[in-house]
């Protein structure tokens, strides 16, 4: 769902977990989205639509991170944990 937000920009949680192989059953992609709302990594954006900001909260808690090196860190991230859900 991370991926959807990142590669397409603000989108419904619907859309998103069907987008990432889900059943696209409400209180599932809901239940889901929570999870990544919850750790900073999308928000509400308004009219039921949710944005990607990995990088953005990386800027924020890091110390003196720009934001060329909170993309970096945010795809090395992406990639560590997509490495370990496959494995």
């Amino acid at each position: 769902m991370l991926a959807y937000y990142k590669e397409h920009g603000p989108g419904t949680p619907l859309n998103a977990h069907f987008s990432a192989g889900g059943s696209g059953d409400r209180t599932a992609a809901y239940a889901r989205n929570r999870t990544l709302r919850l750790r900073g990594l999308i928000e509400h954006v308004g009219r039921g639509k949710y944005d990607y900001r990995l990088s953005a909260l990386l800027c924020e808690e890091g110390e003196d991170i720009d934001a060329e090196t909170a993309t970096e860190y945010a795809s090395q991230i992406e990639r560590t944990v997509v490495d370990d859900e496959t494995s």
